[in-house]
């Protein structure tokens, strides 16, 4: 967030900067800034959030997802029960309607190292097997290679 786009720009990072310091602090969160090499900063990971209030699909998880980190996504508030929510898009498992469904499905599914590697597992498959190139290709050849 640049702080030179706009005033609420400067005040939101400011906010959001005083609000992530202690959990900073405390190990809680850890900023990795940015990177060339996504794929393996997503293997270091064990949960991947989207806590949007709307998103087009947000890829981020999707990739997250796929490296078998535990997806949480946020019912985004802008599509929720709408025909392309956050429910439409991911498995029903995924998705939580509140911050205290996100630290239920979190804790669940990370109370064991073996709880946490299935739901990774399970994740991952489900990623690949819906979003990985050779599955989507065919739909992107028709779109733009078929004739009319």
């Amino acid at each position: 967030m640049d702080p030179k786009t706009s005033r609420a720009t400067r005040e939101y990072r400011r906010e959001f900067e005083k609000e992530l310091a202690p959990l900073e602090e405390s190990g809680a969160v850890v900023r990795l800034g940015p990177t060339d090499d996504v794929p393996s900063k997503l293997q270091e990971i064990g949960t991947i959030i989207s806590s949007s209030v709307r998103e087009g699909c947000h890829v981020g998880l999707m990739e997250g997802a796929a490296s078998a980190a535990v997806p949480v996504a946020r019912d985004w508030p802008f599509y929720a029960g709408k025909p392309n929510s956050a429910r439409t898009l991911y498995p029903e498992g995924w998705v939580v309607g509140s911050p205290e469904e996100a630290a239920k499905r979190i804790l669940e599914t990370t109370a064991t190292e073996e709880a946490w590697r299935d739901a990774g597992k399970l994740a991952a498959e489900h990623a690949l097997s819906v979003w990985d190139w050779p599955v989507v290709r065919k739909h992107f050849e028709k779109l733009f290679l078929e004739d009319r």
